[in-house]
């Protein structure tokens, strides 16, 4: 959800214009569309896991495009990467919850995802927020980045060991 508030400044720092920052945010609806009906395929037959291992090493790889981004280009292929990972793990995070679940706890389940989420959200936009508004590196925007990427390898790591 930090991205959302921090991307078109981010972008704009870069030299995107207003027209290419909507690029930005439309190309990830646009590959979310696209690419949902497949990731349910791809689920079924190589498995929940293997789903959310594909989008916890695509969310990486953002954070790598968005550290490295010098311009309008690297952004573009970040948030393509990141449409594609936000569909094939938040898909396969919730059919992994929906398999585990039966009718007694599946609401509670679900809520748990939710709270967690949420939680998340909060954190990463914590640290970003105090990142950006205390000066404490000349480019806030790398620093934040470079922490989404390490929490980023710690979900793979967990993925792959757990």
């Amino acid at each position: 959800s930090f991205i959302g508030f921090i991307f078109p400044i981010y972008a704009s720092s870069l030299g995107a214009s207003t027209i290419q920052i909507g690029y930005l945010f439309s190309i990830f609806s646009i590959i979310s569309i696209l690419i949902r009906p497949l990731v349910g395929s791809l689920i079924d037959k190589r498995g929940r896991r293997t789903g959310i291992l594909i989008g916890t090493i695509l969310y990486t790889m953002v954070n790598i495009f968005f550290i490295l981004a010098k311009d309008f280009r690297y952004l573009l292929i970040g948030r393509i990467i990141q449409a594609l990972g936000s569909s094939i793990l938040w898909i396969s995070v919730n059919t992994y919850i929906s398999d585990i679940s039966d009718k007694t706890n599946r609401g509670k389940n679900f809520g748990i995802l939710d709270q967690t989420m949420a939680k998340g959200e909060w954190m990463g936009s914590i640290i970003g927020f105090t990142i950006l508004y205390n000066g404490i590196t000349g480019d806030p925007f790398k620093l934040v980045f470079i922490i989404f990427l390490v929490t980023s390898l710690i979900s793979v790591y967990y993925t792959i060991k757990k």
